[in-house]
């Protein structure tokens, strides 16, 4: 194909990606001004699914992160305070990520399950940040209860879909370390309550645990669970966790 001529498609898919999300940044703003009421939601629900809908069939592997991503946006915005500054800003952030989503679908990365987990884990991120708004996951608070099958099957459904580019994960093997993988999680949130951790810092550690353990699942069943990858994971799950304890308040 005729360089030009590539280079010419390319741009055209990259502005229809910046395009489809700077629509969703707008139906967001829009939401906020407006108020959370029935027919603007129902409104912004029948564009961004349109807008998924038209994609090319790559977009089934990326349909539950941008669910969720449009779910915990709801609900992120719907919480939030008044002051556009910090509103505004959630809301660009969230165009960025629809843009990386939508680029991700049309574009060959070169590795797409290395790019695919990190679509998953800000999905994650997004999601624990969206629950934690309503729920500390405490036992003494009955209520809180209700949120945990919610939080279980949000984590089962994202690493399921995390598991779709690997050919050793299918059926009822890719269900049984799903949910095993959720079922940790859930231990994980209860555990990080007693923790020096903010709700943003929590949700992020929480996404990033779960992203390297996905990793080492992976590698154990691709045959690459090798000394210098299991090096490389506790390097990496150190320099976060001091990253994280570093700007948490200590306030025990």
């Amino acid at each position: 194909m005729d360089k030009k001529l590539l280079l010419h498609l390319t741009n055209q898919i990259e502005w229809k990606s910046l395009l489809r999300g700077f629509l969703l940044f707008c139906g967001l703003l829009i939401l906020k001004l407006v108020g959370f009421t029935f027919f603007p939601i129902l409104l912004f629900v029948v564009v961004s699914l349109s807008v998924y809908i038209s994609e090319p069939p790559e977009r089934k592997t990326v349909f539950v992160s941008y669910i969720f991503l449009l779910a915990s946006s709801f609900v992120i915005l719907f919480n939030l305070p008044d002051s556009f500054n910090i509103w505004g800003t959630v809301s660009l952030l969230y165009g960025l990520l629809f843009f990386g989503l939508f680029s991700f679908i049309n574009f060959r990365f070169k590795n797409r399950s290395v790019t695919h987990g990190a679509i998953v884990m800000l999905s994650l991120f997004s999601f624990f940040l969206a629950l934690s708004g309503y729920s500390s996951f405490s036992i003494q608070d009955g209520w809180s209860l209700l949120f945990i099958p919610i939080a279980f099957f949000g984590m089962f459904f994202l690493i399921r879909e995390s598991l779709t580019f690997s050919e050793k994960f299918f059926g009822r093997k890719r269900m049984v370390v799903s949910g095993s993988m959720a079922f940790l999680g859930i231990e994980c949130m209860w555990l990080f309550q007693f923790l020096p951790l903010g709700v943003i810092n929590a949700s992020a550690f929480l996404a990033i645990v779960l992203s390297l353990i996905r990793d080492m699942v992976l590698a154990n069943e691709e045959g690459e669970l090798n000394p210098r990858f299991i090096l490389r994971e506790i390097t990496i799950f150190v320099i976060v966790t001091l990253a994280f304890f570093t700007v948490s308040p200590w306030n025990l």
